[in-house]
């Protein structure tokens, strides 16, 4: 008898500890995209998107921790056939999620020079040019896409009126503590997600990326408002690699990675957004993983961190739309 109520003691005492793990949900977004962007270089045409089939390398994601990918899509991934069966696969046997991610250089309509700044593009060309992309994701995948991010960070009140009169739920282009071609206009927003209208409206869901030590971000902020030009500049430049951690497994190590989670939990936050380029899953066609070997130690990193966070938290994986419904019923 003692022996039986011992039995049940430890169970019930691993009861507990399961259920005092804190809830995290984790949304992971790939920009799908074609290959050479990391030369620096922003061709319109004739560029390679063969990376996409390496997707696959993450098939694990879902099938191992039911965790769902967000994959946000550029036009000539679009509209190229064996990238659309892939997706369609992707969408249909695993749940991914298929957004949109707009590059203006290589959308069309295109003139003899595009600029990359939303904010010197005419209205009606970003117009045309998201339409043309959404329009491009359903004709070859099935699936009219709802979630959104702008290449470049550049989320500009352009970008943001359009995507709101097409009918999307949610945008991922915030890098908060990051230095994008919107300026500082998000360098202070929160790491979780938020309206950006009225609730049930169009959602934002930010990379997860937080202060080291909140106080500074201000500071920065607030010389870069005094001084754009110089050491302000310069102080929400370097901010992201010096006082900021986050969970992107290319700009973060795993040691950063960890604590950017911890610290997060810490102030109150339970929605995680980690991004990547599929391009990174091809030896070559980003400087950081110039060999298989390279690549292969990556997916290994993502694993390893997933591992980790399944272990300390009870993790639900999400999409960005799902994530949009489920705030917007309360969940």
């Amino acid at each position: 008898m003692l022996a039986t109520r011992k039995c049940i003691c430890f169970v019930l005492s691993i009861g507990r500890h399961l259920n005092n793990k804190s809830l995290v949900r984790i949304a992971i977004t790939i920009d799908v995209e074609e290959e050479g962007l990391f030369s620096g270089n922003y061709p319109s045409k004739g560029v390679g998107v063969t990376n996409v089939q390496r997707l696959d390398m993450l098939a694990w994601l879902t099938q191992e921790f039911d965790l769902p990918l967000t994959l946000l899509v550029d036009y000539p991934v679009a509209v190229n056939p064996q990238c659309a069966e892939t997706l369609k696969r992707w969408h249909t046997d695993l749940g991914a999620e298929i957004g949109a991610h707009l590059h203006p250089w290589n959308t069309p309509p295109l003139g003899e020079k595009t600029p990359l700044d939303s904010s010197t593009t005419p209205q009606e060309t970003i117009r045309e040019k998201l339409r043309t992309l959404t329009s491009a994701i359903e004709n070859g995948t099935g699936v009219r896409p709802t979630s959104f991010r702008m290449g470049r960070w550049d989320f500009s009140a352009r970008v943001r009126e359009e995507i709101t009169k097409l009918g999307f739920k949610v945008d991922a282009s915030v890098a908060p503590l990051k230095r994008t071609p919107a300026g500082g206009e998000y360098f202070l927003s929160s790491p979780e997600p938020y309206w950006l209208d009225k609730p049930g409206g169009l959602l934002e869901v930010p990379l997860t990326m937080l202060p080291i030590f909140p106080g500074t971000t201000r500071l920065a902020h607030a010389l870069y408002r005094q001084f754009p030009n110089g050491i302000g500049n310069a102080a929400i430049t370097k901010f992201s690699s010096l006082g900021a951690v986050g969970i992107q497994p290319v700009w973060h190590s795993s040691p950063v990675m960890r604590q950017a989670v911890r610290l997060h939990q810490r102030r109150g936050g339970d929605t995680l957004t980690m991004f990547f380029h599929s391009s990174e899953l091809l030896p070559g066609a980003s400087p950081h993983f110039p060999t298989e070997q390279s690549v292969r130690r990556f997916v290994a990193k993502i694993r390893s961190f997933i591992e980790w966070l399944s272990r300390r938290s009870d993790l639900k994986g999400t999409t960005l739309s799902a994530l949009h419904d489920s705030m917007r019923q309360g969940l």
